[in-house]
């Protein structure tokens, strides 16, 4: 089992996290009014996610990044919204940026860690909970993690 901590959202990869998760297309249609601003967008696309529209909230997060291309809260928003949509590839670019644009944070770092565990990339996966744990040793997600990939790559030495 493989526990990844998004946005303080608990996932747990053996159960089917989209389930209950609409991700059918919602196609927009766009009008001859002015282009929506970065707050009007991040407020369309929280209430898409809130809805489980999760394409249309993947739209919109990333129509407000090509605004606000350094914006911490909507990069958080479109990772997780990438990987709950099952898009892995988004949900890494997106942590990856994070990585970046908060260097001392651990979060971004363990659940870039969970996503390469969830993909079976296991030494990707350990050098990226290594820098989360080296940003906050006391982040149980990522010794479990670590735990997880260590075994896979069949390391027994402890996972630190």
């Amino acid at each position: 089992m493989i526990v990844a901590c998004f946005a303080n959202l608990k996932v747990r990869a053996e159960a089917d996290p989209v389930s209950s998760v609409n991700v059918v297309p919602i196609f927009r249609t766009e009008s001859l009014m002015e282009p929506a601003d970065f707050d009007t967008l991040t407020k369309q696309a929280r209430k898409a996610f809130q809805k489980k529209n999760l394409i249309e909230a993947i739209d919109l997060f990333e129509e407000a990044l090509e605004l606000e291309p350094d914006d911490i809260d909507v990069h958080e928003s479109l990772a997780t919204a990438c990987y709950l949509a099952q898009d892995h590839t988004g949900a890494i670019k997106h942590f990856t940026r994070l990585t970046q644009l908060k260097p001392r944070d651990s979060t971004a770092w363990v659940n870039l860690g969970a996503i390469y565990n969830l993909r079976q990339e296991y030494q990707k996966a350990v050098s990226s909970l290594r820098n989360g744990i080296q940003r906050d040793g006391k982040n149980a997600e990522a010794y479990y993690n670590l735990g997880i990939a260590q075994k896979s790559l069949a390391q027994t030495s402890m996972a630190v």
